[in-house]
């Protein structure tokens, strides 16, 4: 029997991958996450702390909208 493999395309990406993605500094990528229009889903945890995921396709719509510098 063989091993079947599927291949998944990432449907999210985190702050840091946004980071490397567009280039952009860690305080200026927490700001355009906290924009209003800006596609993110905040999941909440226990603590203090969120956990933010950023979906793919919105986060490709958004940006041929807005202009980001």
């Amino acid at each position: 029997m063989h091993k079947r493999y599927i291949k998944i395309e990432k449907k999210v990406i985190t702050v840091n991958e946004l980071i490397t993605l567009l280039d952009i500094s860690k305080p200026y990528a927490y700001q355009l996450i906290r924009a209003p229009g800006f596609p993110v889903y905040v999941l909440p945890t226990g603590g203090k702390r969120n956990i933010y995921r950023i979906p793919v396709k919105e986060l490709n719509e958004w940006l041929s909208r807005e202009k980001i510098t």
